[in-house]
């Protein structure tokens, strides 16, 4: 506990999907976190994720346990923090313009269902669960 409440903040950046206990990570972090802190991350969103990978004909990363969707990562981080905010990175439609060279584009709205990473900042963690 000598670190308990010590960070002003913590970033994963693509690394949550690859920590298959999700929950012991995260208790561990809203106890780390000061609690003014902010906790930062980004991950793949899965079922976009999976179709860029399949179109690009890649196989899916094998070191991947715990991608999620949105949807999913919207819960769990909701577990641990009080104060959430979630975007898109790099919506589905960008990716598909830029893969098949179809010219400019607008920049488009952030609807992070529909993107293939998901960024988050959560703040006020709640105490840790364990």
């Amino acid at each position: 506990k000598g670190y308990a409440g010590y960070f002003q903040s913590i970033l994963m950046f693509e690394v949550l999907e690859h920590i298959p206990a999700l929950k012991f990570i995260l208790e561990q972090i809203t106890t780390l976190l000061h609690p003014e802190g902010i906790f930062i991350l980004s991950t793949p969103n899965r079922p976009i994720y999976n179709f860029i990978e399949k179109i690009a004909g890649k196989g899916l990363d094998p070191t991947h346990c715990s991608v999620l969707t949105y949807g999913q990562l919207k819960r769990l981080i909701r577990n641990y923090f009080k104060d959430t905010e979630f975007y898109g990175v790099l919506p589905l439609a960008m990716t598909l313009t830029r893969k098949f060279r179809l010219g400019s584009f607008a920049p488009f709205p952030n609807l992070p269902i529909l993107s293939s990473s998901l960024f988050c900042f959560a703040r006020e963690p709640f105490k840790s669960k364990s």
